[in-house]
């Protein structure tokens, strides 16, 4: 995965200005338990557009996701730049 810092490298490569980097990992890190809650008081609703075992494996990615994002491996960001010229 790309960090931020390459992105932006990238953006000052192709002419922007002003790149300025936001790291809201900690704001977007309860969106996980958010979408496993929201998956089990739903469950019944959602198993009849996808199979039990697309279910349970969407729980399992949300355990390996946050996981990831406590041990500082995932993260979310907002970047912004100006283009020169």
């Amino acid at each position: 995965m790309a960090t931020m810092d390459y992105y932006q490298d990238c953006l000052e490569n192709c002419g922007f200005e002003s790149v300025a980097l936001l790291d809201i990992s900690e704001r977007a890190r309860p969106t996980l338990t958010h979408w496993q809650h929201n998956v089990e008081n739903n469950r019944s609703n959602i198993e009849q557009l996808l199979d039990n075992k697309a279910v349970d494996e969407f729980l399992d990615a949300c355990v390996i996701l946050d996981d990831f994002f406590h041990r500082d491996l995932l993260g979310y960001g907002l970047i912004r730049g100006r283009k020169g010229g």
